[in-house]
């Protein structure tokens, strides 16, 4: 767990800007009116800037989650930031419905992609053979976009679930679950009338 005193007292890594927030591998965003000389450590190969941080986060990000050639590069892009739909759309059509977890770390943010390690998809799809989401409502709203979709799975009822991501540049920085528990209500009322 993160604190504020993370932010004063270690060098961290910084992965991607985003406009005047800087992102870093440990999942902080930090604005650039509170970015003080000596707060991230010299940019370079995100491997070797991960060895000088003293941010645990950032180094722990570094070992475990190393970004592809692309995420390493997020700060020299000049590209316009993806649109947040799309990257919603790939991260549920290509990746997740595809079972692909590879494709996390094109998608995902380092801070991110640490937390979130691509043995989970594969065990999504273990422990639910033939696991399918489709979106049914995706609306956006600057780096937030609002994800509606259903989950099939073979002899279960179709259940509907939402998540919120936010995007910063061409990554989703974070993800929300928000749980509907009136629908997971009827779902166990439903259950119990059979």
């Amino acid at each position: 767990m993160l604190s504020c005193l993370s932010l004063i007292s270690d060098t961290h890594v910084r992965v991607a800007r985003d406009g005047e927030a800087h992102r870093t591998a440990c999942g902080l965003s930090v604005m650039d009116e509170y970015v003080e000389p000596g707060l991230f450590v010299a940019s370079g190969l995100f491997a070797a800037a991960a060895d000088t941080a003293t941010c645990v986060g950032c180094r722990r990000a570094g070992g475990r989650a190393t970004p592809t050639e692309a995420a390493r590069t997020d700060l020299e892009r000049t590209d316009p930031p993806a649109d947040p739909k799309s990257l919603a759309r790939r991260l549920f059509e290509q990746v997740l419905n595809a079972n692909a977890p590879d494709g996390l770390a094109e998608l995902l943010d380092a801070g991110l992609l640490g937390g979130f390690p691509a043995r989970r998809v594969n065990r999504l799809h273990g422990l639910f053979p033939g696991w399918h989401a489709t979106i049914e409502d995706l609306i956006a709203e600057g780096e937030r976009v609002v994800v509606r979709y259903r989950v099939d799975l073979p002899a279960e009822r179709a259940s509907g679930q939402t998540v919120i991501l936010r995007t910063a540049g061409h990554r989703i920085v974070q993800v929300e679950a928000i749980v509907d528990d009136f629908a997971l209500w009827a779902a166990v009322s439903y259950a119990g009338t059979g």
